[in-house]
């Protein structure tokens, strides 16, 4: 008897092979047995660090699941969304990278392979203390030093875009801490965070003119969109947003250019007419000659993926938080 279209898809589905196996994971990042994530080690020492130089050591004790803080412009709101969810944000990149139960591997491979080597720029919005790039990169360098992944050389220019000052000292801070241990596994970092409102159209003409400026001699550009969702979901800020974001897709658009958008499995995001329904409506409409939506193979026609896991905070690891990920892939075709 002939196989049907869904036999055939399944067993592609069964014979694909991911670039990062999940059975190949250290348990430095995933613990099978207790299925928890693990901050990678050199950026959970590097945080720990950052929180007991500042004094935030209390207040990331006080981190109440109930009360999760957004973050801010002003140092308060800042310290505290650093000191309680820093590492869950670092935590759901890695989950976008190690996807351990497989439900996003069309993401998980497109961040594998952008980062196995060559010259690459990424534009991280907005970036507020680098937990995406720090742990994306952090993992990719763990995952070489464990000999999952070879030791190709990367070089990466990150222009990071973020309207709290406080937030870009910390990512300075934590990317110096980090950056040697990358350098040891051939990953070599210029970064620079750049004051960025979102909804100002010469802030964001300024940063791209940043960013596209070091891209002349990169392979592929990338731009990582990431917890934005709860600023965007606040009245008025899509409309006011979208028109750079519009020039953000646009301008960074071309040969070998792709988005990735993270956010919580929040309502806010996720929820019809929610982030991402609105920004997925909007691109299809006004940037079809840009942007191509990229969908995994079991999304049942969602336009996002969603995947959860348990992670163990550094300065809390007695416990494990559930950290919860919808995600969005485009290409960038130009």
């Amino acid at each position: 008897m002939p196989s049907t279209n869904n036999d055939s898809q399944s067993a592609r589905q069964d014979t694909y092979v991911r670039i990062v196996p999940i059975a190949d994971v250290p348990d430095t990042l995933w613990n099978a047995a207790s299925r928890r994530l693990f901050v990678a080690p050199n950026l959970a020492s590097a945080y720990c660090d950052c929180i007991r130089a500042h004094n935030l050591v209390d207040l990331a004790l006080q981190r109440d699941k109930a009360h999760s803080p957004v973050g801010g412009v002003t140092k308060a709101e800042t310290d505290k969304h650093f000191a309680q969810q820093f590492c869950g944000s670092v935590a759901r990149s890695q989950l976008a990278l190690l996807d351990p139960h497989d439900q996003v591997r069309h993401v998980a491979d497109a961040f594998a392979t952008l980062l196995a080597g060559g010259k690459m720029a990424l534009l991280d919005l907005p970036s507020g203390a680098g937990a995406l790039s720090l742990g994306l990169l952090c993992t990719i360098a763990e995952l070489r030093s464990r000999g999952v992944l070879p030791r190709h050389p990367l070089d990466i220019t990150i222009i990071g875009g973020e309207i709290s000052a406080a937030a870009r000292s910390y990512a300075d801070k934590l990317f110096r801490r980090v950056v040697p241990d990358l350098a040891r596994q051939a990953i070599f970092v210029n970064q620079t965070q750049v004051h960025w409102d979102a909804c100002d159209k010469v802030d964001t003409t300024r940063l791209l003119q940043r960013f596209l400026g070091t891209c002349a001699e990169t392979d592929r550009k990338v731009v990582a969109i990431s917890n934005f969702s709860a600023f965007l979901s606040q009245h008025g800020k899509q409309k006011q947003v979208f028109p750079q974001l519009e020039d953000v897709f646009q301008f960074s658009s071309g040969a070998n250019s792709s988005a990735i958008w993270i956010e919580p499995q929040l309502n806010g995001a996720t929820a019809t007419g929610g982030v991402f329904t609105w920004v997925v409506k909007q691109l299809r409409e006004k940037l079809t000659r840009f942007v191509n939506l990229v969908r995994g193979s079991d999304s049942h026609d969602k336009d996002a993926s969603e995947t959860e896991a348990d992670f163990v905070p550094p300065m809390t690891p007695n416990i494990a938080v559930r950290v919860r990920l919808a995600v969005l892939r485009f290409e960038l075709h130009g």
